[in-house]
C-alpha cells in the first residue's frame, strides 16, 4: 500500500506545482487529497509496526535516566501543542533492563493521547514513581477522563474514540509495556482527569554500572 500512496502523492503534488495562481479551487482540492494520502501513510504505517513482532534491544539504564530522556522529547513535542507539560523526578537508583527507545515511544504515546484530550492551555503531568518492585511512570491530563466501561477497550487495535484516530496508538503502547514484563493502567486523575500510569519491573540483583 505504502509504494502506490508513495506514487499517488507525488503525482498530485507535480499536479499542484503546475496550477496557475487563479487555479485556487484545484489548488485546494491538491491539497486536500494530499492530506489525506498522508493520513493513510501514517495509518498503513502504524498497521506495519503492530503487526511486525516487537523484540525489544534492552539495556540496563537508570530509572531516572530513562524519565529525563523521555522528559526532554516530550517538551519538544507539546511546544507545538496549546499545552504544557510539568515534570516530578524522585531522584533514585533504580535500574531498568529495558529498550530506552521503545520506552520512550510508549510514555510519548501516553503524551500525545493526553494532549489531545486537554483543553487548550492545560497541563499535562509527568511522574516517576515507584511501587514495590515497579517503576511507574505517570502521565495525567486535565480532560474528560476515561470511562470505566472503556478503559480495557482503548488498547484494543482499531478501537479509538478520536476523531480520524487510527486505533493503534494506544495499542501498540500496551504492546510496548507487555514486551517489557510490564503492563498499562488507566484511573483517574485527582480534580478530575485521566491517569495512565506505564509500569515496568525494576531489574533486581546487579547496580547500574559506572
Amino acid at each position: 500500500l505504502r509504494n502506490p500512496l508513495a506514487i499517488i502523492r507525488s503525482t498530485v503534488q507535480n499536479l499542484d506545482e503546475t496550477l496557475e495562481p487563479g487555479e485556487s479551487e484545484a489548488r485546494r482540492t491538491c491539497r486536500f487529497v494530499l492530506e489525506e494520502i498522508d493520513r493513510l501513510t501514517r495509518v498503513t504505517s502504524s498497521i506495519v509496526r503492530f503487526a511486525r513482532p516487537l523484540v525489544p534491544s534492552r539495556l540496563r539504564i537508570g530509572a531516572d535516566e530513562l524519565f529525563e530522556r523521555a522528559r526532554a522529547l516530550a517538551e519538544r513535542m507539546v511546544a507545538a501543542r496549546d499545552v504544557t507539560l510539568s515534570a516530578r523526578l524522585p531522584r533514585s537508583d533504580a535500574v531498568l533492563d529495558a529498550d530506552p527507545d521503545l520506552v520512550c515511544q510508549a510514555l510519548l504515546g501516553l503524551i500525545d493521547n493526553a494532549a489531545h484530550f486537554s483543553p487548550p492551555g492545560a497541563a499535562i503531568a509527568l511522574a516517576l514513581e515507584f511501587e514495590a518492585d515497579e517503576i511507574v511512570l505517570c502521565v495525567e491530563d486535565c480532560g474528560p477522563g476515561v470511562p470505566v466501561e472503556l478503559r480495557d477497550r482503548l488498547f484494543e487495535p482499531f478501537f479509538t474514540t478520536r476523531e480520524a484516530g487510527t486505533g493503534l496508538g494506544l495499542a501498540i503502547v500496551r504492546q510496548i509495556a507487555q514486551a517489557h514484563g510490564g503492563r498499562i493502567v488507566i484511573g483517574d486523575r485527582s480534580g478530575g482527569g485521566a491517569r495512565f500510569e506505564l509500569r515496568l519491573p525494576i531489574a533486581a540483583g546487579e547496580e547500574l554500572a559506572a
